[in-house]
């Protein structure tokens, strides 16, 4: 997220600009600015239909997405840098003492307002005067003014920039799991006893109202570590903003629709979802709830990974990517690996783009806080 414009304060004082959210007029001229380097391969007006319809998802309503702006005092239509945040919902536990009386009881679990930012970009004409130091900054402080207790970005400039402007640095690991034989189907009940089936979009609501209340449950049995534990809510507004862009740039670019948005066990305990992005097919979330054991829980995460591998070779997908796995992702990552041992190549590594980066309302310290469930859902 962002371009490369690395706030140098040279020249900002000979710059009269004001900064406010963003005019209708206002969004579109910041969205032709940055066209040239978001919008391949679509064409402009391709681009630009896509941001309207995108602006009617359910998560955009009532200014869930919202655009900010500097622009030049004397000419409103002169906008010099600009970026849009997303408004998300975040659970929080407070921290717990290890050895306090109360250690053992289950803690409520916050359920409060958080914001996305994303699209950071200045008009080349203004980069290099420190014009996104100071859109940033200005956002800050609407930010901090309003109930959002945090706010989280992706950053595709590296670890430094957004570090000094007060988003911490948080887990960026990724495995892929690359397809070594194009064109082969796979077969996703070959190798796995956890029969599995496919996931419409209208199946995904009630999915996503079960894995809320099983991520609240989870925070709330977090050990007693002395540490603050958050997570993005997994609501269906945030999952649809994903599968809106992906029905969006399918049907804009190669005049296609999208059917498979995940799988689920047959016993509907667990469950995933995904994206196609760029050639990869991106897990949104791996679900697993109630399972009977650690062991149990790896099945169920291996029979969801052998679908997305099997819906990645029928799509022609070059890759399954999966964001952050934990234990028992990485142990069904490596089973999947292990049963398609010609077909799959496994590479676990640390990701240079999309970092998630993290920053507490008035840049409270974050070396206490834990980021629970951080995966590909959450990005924006």
């Amino acid at each position: 997220m962002g371009d490369m414009d690395l706030g140098i304060p040279m020249q900002t004082a000979s710059l009269d600009v004001v900064f406010a959210e963003a005019t209708p007029e206002q969004a579109i001229i910041f969205r032709k600015l940055n066209s040239d380097s978001w919008s391949k391969p679509l064409t402009l007006s391709q681009y630009m239909e896509a941001g309207e319809l995108l602006s009617r998802t359910e998560l955009a309503r009532d200014g869930g997405i919202k655009f900010w702006v500097l622009y030049k005092k004397s000419d409103p239509r002169e906008v010099v840098a600009g970026c849009e945040t997303v408004r998300k919902t975040v659970f929080i536990r407070e921290p717990r003492i290890p050895g306090a009386s109360d250690a053992g009881k289950p803690d409520s679990i916050e359920e409060t307002m958080a914001f996305g930012v994303a699209s950071v970009f200045t008009n080349p004409k203004y980069r290099r005067l420190g014009m996104a130091n100071l859109l940033l900054k200005k956002l800050q402080e609407v930010m901090d003014k309003q109930s959002a207790v945090c706010s989280v970005l992706y950053s595709d400039i590296g670890k430094l920039y957004y570090t000094n402007m007060g988003w911490n640095v948080f887990p960026h690991q990724e495995a892929s799991l690359t397809l070594l034989n194009g064109g082969k189907k796979l077969d996703p009940d070959s190798c796995c006893n956890i029969k599995t089936r496919l996931l419409a979009l209208d199946e995904i609501r009630q999915l996503c109202d079960r894995d809320m209340a099983d991520l609240k449950q989870r925070l709330q049995n977090c050990p007693a570590d002395g540490k603050i534990h958050l997570a993005f809510s997994p609501n269906f507004a945030q999952l649809e903003q994903q599968f809106a862009a992906e029905d969006i740039f399918m049907k804009l670019h190669l005049n296609a629709e999208v059917d498979r948005r995940g799988a689920t066990t047959l016993d509907g305990k667990s469950w995933i979802t995904w994206v196609r992005k760029k050639q990869r097919l991106v897990v949104l979330r791996i679900v697993t709830t109630a399972p009977e054991s650690e062991a149990r829980k790896v099945e169920h995460i291996w029979a969801l990974l052998n679908a997305a591998v099997a819906e990645a070779s029928l799509s022609g997908m070059k890759s399954v990517i999966v964001w952050n796995p934990d234990e028992a992702t990485t142990s069904g990552i490596k089973a999947t690996s292990n049963a398609y041992e010609n077909d799959i190549k496994v590479v676990f590594t640390e990701r240079d783009g999309s970092i998630p980066s993290f920053r507490w309302q008035k840049d409270l310290n974050t070396s206490n806080t834990v980021w629970d469930d951080n995966y590909y859902y959450c990005w924006c």
